[in-house]
């Protein structure tokens, strides 16, 4: 599983604003980005894994924080 932003305008733009953590989330998720719990999930859908594993990985987030 992994989780990974690139920082194109939007992004930098933001970063150069000061957005919060929260914001800088929303704008990569609009981006493309998938978060950790979503891949997770789409290998638990894929067979790749199961349930177990994504919540050891995610443990320290919520399921709020899932888009």
């Amino acid at each position: 599983m992994h989780e990974l932003a690139i920082a194109r305008d939007n992004m930098k733009k933001a970063i150069k604003d000061v957005a919060n953590a929260e914001e800088l989330k929303n704008i990569a998720i609009k981006e493309g980005m998938k978060t950790l719990l979503m891949d997770g999930v789409q290998k638990i859908m894929k067979g790749s894994t199961d349930l177990a594993q994504v919540l050891k990985v995610c443990s320290s987030r919520t399921i709020s924080d899932a888009p």
